[in-house]
């Protein structure tokens, strides 16, 4: 028969350390905001060389369910991209007229990306620190129209800000003139240049650390809804990249 689901671990990334911690907490059940797999496997070896594959023959073995909500989250209304661009920028902006990067043709206000006209222009600076404070990270990255941030010169935002969870580079780079500052996990170095040249500010936090202090808020909205399973936001699951 079916077996029921009464323990869940949300995580970022499927890791060996993070599918041990599940185990300890009994998960039945083990959200991946990330898919462990990009592409179809033949075959799942617990002697396989390429970890996924062995997580997934391990989670075989033991019963647990894996389930990744990556694009589901990211896409949806008041998902992962409304949370990244309200929750430090809200205050600056008209949220109620944020909408999609692109939109999704058969889901009225669902779509990749967000982003939303600016009402009260604020500084680099005061974006910086506000995302800093959003997603509790010490350091990120940002590219300012005016350089060095650290000469005192402010560079004031006008116009829009748009966001996009994880890498936002191809996404972004069709913003228009609606936007003068974007915020995502990582652009490469060409794409920063060009957005520079269009007169954008970009903010870089690191891959999935503009994704993982999304779970809490996750695993509340599901134990609300779901009263009678345990919910669980690892405590090992990290971005691989740390300041040295």
């Amino acid at each position: 028969g079916k077996k029921l689901v009464s323990s869940v671990v949300l995580t970022n990334d499927l890791t060996s350390r993070v599918y041990e911690e599940a185990r300890s907490l009994q998960a039945d059940l083990i959200v991946a905001y990330h898919p462990p797999l990009f592409r179809p496997l033949r075959r799942a070896l617990a002697s396989s060389p390429d970890w996924p594959q062995r997580l997934l023959a391990a989670a075989f073995a033991d019963g647990v369910a894996v389930y990744s909500p990556h694009t589901a989250w990211d896409a949806r209304p008041d998902g992962l991209n409304d949370w990244l661009l309200a929750g430090p920028f809200g205050r600056w902006l008209e949220i109620n007229k944020s909408a999609p990067v692109t939109p999704c043709k058969d889901t009225p206000g669902a779509g990749a990306g967000r982003w939303a006209p600016i009402s009260t222009p604020m500084s680099l600076e005061e974006a910086v620190e506000s995302v800093k404070k959003h997603l509790g990270l010490a350091n990120l990255q940002a590219s300012a129209v005016v350089r060095p941030l650290s000469s005192g010169q402010q560079h004031q935002l006008t116009r829009g800000v748009a966001v996009c969870a994880g890498s936002g580079a191809s996404l972004l780079r069709d913003i228009g003139d609606k936007c003068d500052l974007l915020l995502t996990g990582e652009m490469s170095h060409h794409e920063l240049l060009w957005h520079a040249d269009q007169g954008r500010s970009v903010i870089v936090t690191g891959h999935s650390n503009c994704e993982r202090p999304y779970l809490p808020v996750a695993a509340a909205a599901l134990a609300k809804r779901m009263p009678s399973l345990v919910f669980h936001v690892s405590k090992t699951d990290q971005d691989p990249l740390e300041f040295a």
